[in-house]
């Protein structure tokens, strides 16, 4: 009842039917925006911290909730992964990349009608991974060899925990913060955030392997 009475100052109701609408602050409040930015992962556990670095492509929703509180839900492709040379193997590199789906939530700290408007955000994500390979270098300087992580044949099975099976799904909490800004009339934003996964994506192999991001992205409102 508390909730309904809250609502009610900025809802409609039909005029004829009684019925009760969308509150007004979601009706126009709810923004589509563009992000793509820097992503530098790593890969607890694996027996090496090396980072991969690579990018975040994605969009997402600003949907207002209640004074400066709003819900953010992103849809991302990102790539993450690691590089390093595990004792007793070779140089390699590990390419995850995964189609990922964080519903976080975001803090303004400015006025709605500032030039610069610092914010806070933090939630979940989650991950389904789309690519997984391991890169290592070939014998007699003949190049790279790259290939994908569930090849059994890979030389590194027993000390490197990605070969074999890899389990396709991720997730992990995340925390970061930016500004929004007006730039050419366009509303921006530029914000850093902190991924950690609490997943162990390695399906075979006597690790826990969890991914570990950090993200440098610009977006764009509309």
């Amino acid at each position: 009842m508390g909730l309904l009475l809250a609502l009610a100052p900025s809802s409609r109701a039909d005029a004829q039917g009684g019925r009760l609408l969308v509150p007004d602050s979601l009706r126009t409040g709810v923004r589509f925006g563009l992000l793509a930015g820097l992503s530098r992962g790593t890969l607890d556990g694996a027996g090496f911290d090396g980072p991969r670095t690579g990018f975040t492509v994605g969009g997402a929703l600003h949907v207002p909730l209640r004074g400066r509180l709003s819900f953010q839900p992103e849809l991302h492709y990102t790539q993450r992964g690691g590089s390093g040379t595990p004792p007793g193997t070779v140089a390699i590199t590990t390419a995850l990349d995964y189609l990922e789906l964080p519903l976080l939530a975001r803090l303004d700290l400015g006025a709605r009608t500032a030039a610069l408007r610092p914010f806070v955000l933090g939630g979940a994500t989650i991950g389904y991974r789309i690519r997984c390979e391991v890169v290592t270098p070939a014998p007699l300087g003949s190049g790279a060899v790259d290939t994908g992580c569930d090849n059994a044949t890979l030389p590194l099975t027993s000390t490197f925990p990605l070969t074999g099976e890899t389990r396709a799904l991720d997730h992990g909490l995340v925390l970061g913060g930016g500004a929004e800004f007006t730039l050419g009339g366009q509303r921006m934003t530029l914000g850093a955030r902190y991924t950690l996964g609490t997943a162990d994506v390695a399906a075979r192999g006597d690790r826990v392997v969890r991914t570990r991001a950090v993200q440098l992205l610009l977006g764009v409102r509309f």
